[in-house]
Parts: C-alpha cells; structure tokens; sequence
C-alpha cells in the first residue's frame, strides 16, 4: 500500500449534500500508463497499491479525483526487485 501525502484531497463534502468523489479517485503511474484505484484517507493523505513493474525501476505518480484532472507534480515511485531464496 502507497500513502500519499498533500492537501485538498477531500475538497466536497459528501456527508453535507456535495458531490461524491470516491468512485473516481485513482492513483496514476506514467511510465506504466495505469490507473489504480485510491482510497482517500483524509485531505491530506491517500491509499492505493502500485501496480507490478518487472520493467521500469521507476515511476511519476500522480493523483486524479475525477479521472480528468490529474496533479502534475512528478513525485518519482520506486520499485525493487523482490527476493529470491536459492536454498533454505
């Protein structure tokens, strides 16, 4: 699970009659072109999960809460190569 963090991820309030944005909140990886679903925790955090990446070692994220605008901030994701046990 990835957090991250900012400000203004909850900019409506649902709970007072203003539009629901949690159906089309997504994380984005450029370099992997997709799209995951993110979970806002408050408005200043976020979850999502990364998607696996056996080719690219890394990856802009980005934020979109209407699957239209997306941040342009360029926040680099690492990825790592697992484990491999030869013997136990």
């Amino acid at each position: 699970m990835i957090e991250l963090k900012g400000e203004n991820f909850l900019p409506f309030r649902p709970e007072l009659g203003d539009i629901d944005i949690s159906n089309s909140t997504f994380c984005f990886f450029k370099a992997l072109n997709v799209y995951t679903k993110a979970t806002i925790v408050n408005s200043t955090k976020a979850n999502c999960r990364a998607p696996e990446s056996y080719y690219y070692k890394e990856t802009p994220i980005e934020l979109t809460l209407n699957m239209v605008d997306i941040t342009d901030d360029n926040t680099i994701y690492n990825y790592y190569k697992p484990p491999f046990l030869f013997d136990s």
